[in-house]
């Protein structure tokens, strides 16, 4: 982890907006959604990019009907 974040990722809290966080994943993937803006989760078909790959696969199922 680098030490310039400010993430206190043993108490579960996101010092950018004090949210706390049941677990310590839960915290990385809100810190990595919504402050980095990170989004893993790619269509396939159109390129739109998701945080989360749930929500990814709801869209292709929704918008292509499928499940990729």
């Amino acid at each position: 982890m680098q030490v310039h974040e400010k993430i206190r990722l043993e108490d579960g809290i996101c010092e950018e907006c004090n949210i706390t966080f049941s677990s310590k994943s839960k915290l990385k993937r809100h810190i990595e959604s919504v402050h980095k803006g990170i989004k893993p989760h790619i269509c396939s078909i159109c390129e739109l990019c998701f945080t989360r790959k749930l929500s990814l696969q709801q869209h292709c199922m929704r918008f292509h009907k499928t499940d990729k």
